[in-house]
């Protein structure tokens, strides 16, 4: 096997017929491709225009580094295939299409629908992280935005890092979901170290009807399960979708595999924000099974000492039935970029 390819196998489930179980994966380390040093955090979503739109933090973006174009938040836009891409600054940053007009920070999944590019900020980095998350939109591709919308905050909620469950292109989804965008959070047990540990992780599941993601009265939270069948309700009877004893980073992503017919849920876990555990179910309410987790970046292609957060699966690049995949990730000192590798899943 070659030195640079990591392979996981993890536990099989016995979950309903007709989707696939994820039962480990393989990292090609080698495939390492890095652009915009400097720049961290990039969550991702794959828009109308056949185009992945991403954020980042505190640097110039693509064509960085570069001082004089650092902002706190920029958008992006990523054109072409896994293999051969480029990334364009459209709001903020290095030869920007536009002025940056943002602020603050992102860090979880944004999400596309009918040409409008919805995303959470949250006021900054470290404790004032936690604070809020804020919706945001655009409707021109990142050009400009409308701030402000819809407010989760720490106080009221206890929760923090809103981000959207992936559905592929323009929010496509399966039928029975396309009617609603699905969100998860992660509960707030510490707020002093944006790159600690959750301990324990309660990840919980908000839905929204897609037209009216706008008003904070028509989110529901997940509230267990009726015979099989989630329930929906307010904050006071919510349930967690998981939780994991050991604790979870705040950087929790979940996206939806079409040729699979799976979620997967990226976080970060252990001693240091470098190490990544994956799970998967069949529904984004569960049952979720831990596939693995990883401690593998020792690797010279990654770097041993660096920290790496921010990992979530490219939207657009999935490929051969779901299997074939490429991962995004971000993280500190040498890693304090955009990177991605390829990689595959093995099913069961």
């Amino acid at each position: 096997m070659s030195p640079h390819l990591l392979v996981v196998t993890g536990p099989n489930s016995v979950l309903p017929a007709g989707t696939v179980p994820i039962t480990g994966l393989t990292v090609n380390f080698a495939s390492k491709n890095e652009l915009a040093q400097g720049s961290d955090n990039w969550p991702t979503t794959w828009a109308d225009d056949g185009h992945q739109y991403a954020f980042w933090g505190d640097g110039a973006g693509f064509g960085g580094p570069d001082p004089d174009s650092d902002v706190l938040l920029g958008a992006a836009r990523i054109e072409g295939d896994h293999d051969s891409y480029t990334g364009i600054n459209v709001n903020g940053g290095v030869d920007s299409e536009n002025p940056s007009t943002l602020g603050g920070k992102t860090h979880q999944q944004p999400i596309f629908r009918a040409g409008v590019l919805y995303f959470w900020q949250t006021p900054g980095s470290g404790a004032t992280g936690f604070s809020d998350s804020n919706l945001w939109k655009s409707s021109d591709y990142g050009a400009t935005v409308t701030k402000n919308i819809v407010e989760f905050s720490l106080a009221v909620h206890g929760i923090s890092h809103m981000g959207f469950v992936q559905y592929g292109q323009d929010h496509a989804g399966p039928a029975e979901d396309a009617g609603y965008f699905y969100l998860t959070c992660i509960e707030v047990q510490q707020s002093s170290n944006l790159l600690g540990l959750q301990t324990p992780a309660n990840i919980f599941l908000l839905r929204v009807p897609v037209g009216e993601v706008e008003t904070l009265g028509s989110y529901e939270w997940f509230t267990g399960l009726d015979d099989g069948d989630p329930t929906w309700g307010a904050i006071g009877s919510r349930a967690a979708v998981h939780t994991d004893a050991s604790g979870f980073g705040p950087f929790v992503q979940v996206q939806y595999v079409t040729g699979l017919a799976r979620y997967v849920m990226w976080a970060e876990y252990g001693g240091g924000t470098s190490d990544l555990v994956l799970l998967e179910a069949p529904e984004p309410w569960g049952p979720w099974t831990e596939v693995d987790r990883i401690n593998a970046f020792g690797n010279a292609e990654i770097g041993l000492a660096e920290t790496i957060f921010q990992w979530q699966l490219a939207p657009k690049w999935e490929r051969n039935g779901g299997i074939d995949f490429t991962l995004i990730f971000s993280g500190t000192g040498e890693n304090d970029s955009w990177n991605t590798v390829d990689g595959s899943f093995t099913v069961a």
